[in-house]
């Protein structure tokens, strides 16, 4: 699927926040639990450490934090939203969306508040919905998207397929009405069901609810199957950013910052380098925090606000795969009122 934007508005960016735990586990701290050489973690995963909840956070806590700070970056008050999306897979329970859990953390009013999936490729999804929300209904002039993960409560440790990769953070962006040119100009989606069962915790949903035998047999664990994943990304990310550049007629010297999804570091900078991106024109942050999931995108687009590479009238590319599988990206124009104060450093 793929969306072009209406002639007569646009939607952009005013605000980015980001939430990252105190708690570090480092490639030291894996290495011994998992017999292995820290040498080999970096090699294998183009990661040095990630971040880890403490106590009883979940995913809606660091959520609040990373979305009071993209309000105070846009110059907007909780109670000015319209909208709240949140994007999870390790929402903070069955049934009532995280996103209820984050309207009332933050105090914002009465409004539609509800979660989106696609597992790393979450937080597109969530833009997505947002962005065409505001466009059916006007009088949304604000809006809140977050992507938002607590890993760390689903990993098995002795894994060495999972433990090495994923952390908890948060991310999270004001959407506002912005003049054109600025704002989300393009945004491509697309699924393929036939991989589910590729990556993903098996039990405690329909398809396998909550036993006694499914928690002794680790189920309620993130599994993964990396050979399959690493090909489905090795197939599917060219012509992602192939179908984008088509169908908004630019080219990929055009793109002046790629943010991408922060999975394996490793294959994604062999991936884009691949296609021709060079380094200096990608966000990565993956080294520092590790697969955040649908929290990775906007941490990376706090962390380039805050160094300064953005700047007005950049076109700004997210892309981003994940389990189910799914994928996505938009472009975006830079711009616009965006961001009335400094985001916290």
């Amino acid at each position: 699927m793929s969306h072009r934007g209406l002639p007569h508005e646009a939607i952009g960016i005013t605000g980015v926040g980001a939430n990252v735990p105190h708690r570090v586990r480092s490639n030291a701290e894996l290495s011994a639990i998992l017999s292995v050489d820290e040498s080999w973690i970096l090699r294998a995963a183009g990661i040095r450490e990630r971040r880890v909840v403490s106590g009883g956070l979940c995913a809606s806590d660091l959520a609040a934090h990373a979305s009071r700070e993209a309000l105070h970056h846009a110059g907007v008050d909780a109670g000015e939203l319209g909208l709240i999306v949140h994007a999870s897979s390790t929402a903070d329970e069955m049934v009532v969306a995280s996103a209820c859990r984050l309207q009332a953390a933050i105090g914002a009013g009465l409004v539609p508040a509800l979660d989106v999936s696609g597992a790393c490729t979450g937080f597109v999804n969530a833009l997505r919905v947002a962005e065409g929300l505001m466009r059916a209904d006007p009088e949304i002039r604000h809006a809140l998207v977050a992507g938002s993960e607590v890993f760390s409560k689903f990993i098995d440790v002795t894994d060495r397929a999972t433990a090495v990769l994923f952390g908890d953070g948060a991310g999270a962006a004001v959407l506002s009405r912005v003049p054109r040119p600025y704002g989300l100009l393009h945004t491509c989606l697309g699924a393929d069901g036939r991989g589910a069962d590729l990556v993903g915790i098996a039990a405690g949903g329909g398809r396998m609810p909550a036993t006694p035998d499914t928690v002794a047999e680790g189920r309620h664990f993130i599994h993964m199957r990396g050979r399959p994943i690493r090909a489905f990304i090795l197939d599917r990310l060219p012509l992602l950013l192939e179908q984008v550049l088509i169908e908004t007629g630019h080219s990929m010297d055009e793109i002046d910052l790629v943010i991408p999804h922060q999975a394996n570091m490793r294959l994604v900078k062999e991936m884009l380098a691949g296609i021709g991106v060079p380094d200096d024109r990608v966000v990565f942050t993956g080294e520092r925090y590790g697969n955040t999931g649908a929290a990775s995108i906007p941490i990376s687009l706090h962390a380039a606000v805050q160094q300064g590479r953005l700047h007005e009238g950049m076109l700004v590319l997210f892309i981003a795969l994940g389990a189910g599988l799914t994928w996505g990206a938009t472009l975006i124009r830079w711009g616009g009122s965006t961001g009335t104060a400094s985001p916290n450093p």
